[in-house]
């Protein structure tokens, strides 16, 4: 009966313990084709690469395309290299979010500009944040920045 009692324990245990030390997991979603884009009502030709370039300040050499984090407030630095229809270039934007222990997919998408911010009609890069551990669940997971 001591053994049964102590293998539970354990058990109980490393459950406590694995739930405390649970990570955010922030994947990038890559666009490495051309594509299509109707979601901003414009089509858009674009190839797209996001990588992560640095956290909280500390550079990550080489750039990553997944981050494990601790919960909580954290800014990623990211740098998007792009094809849009004959333009290309790099943004750097950054994300500073507040991170639960879930799996994360960051996207982004360009649409065009309507307004006049951006004078010359260039792309505006908008970043999708996917909290993947509650799409699942069926919440409104996406946030647009």
């Amino acid at each position: 009966m001591n053994i049964t009692r102590a293998f539970v324990l354990l058990l109980a245990l490393a459950a406590v313990c694995h739930a405390a030390t649970s990570r955010a997991i922030v994947t990038v979603q890559q666009e490495h084709h051309i594509s299509e884009d109707h979601s901003c009502s414009h089509s858009l030709t674009v190839i797209r690469q996001i990588a992560i370039v640095a956290v909280d300040d500390h550079a990550l050499k080489p750039q990553q395309e997944q981050v494990i984090l601790s919960p909580g407030r954290h800014v990623l630095s990211l740098r998007v290299s792009f094809v849009v229809g004959s333009s290309s270039g790099a943004a750097h934007p950054s994300l500073d979010e507040v991170f639960k222990p879930h799996r994360y997919t960051l996207d982004g998408e360009f649409c065009r500009s309507q307004s006049g911010a951006v004078a010359a009609g260039l792309p505006v890069l908008k970043l999708l944040l996917i909290d993947e551990d509650e799409r699942r669940q069926g919440a409104k997971t996406l946030r647009t920045r």
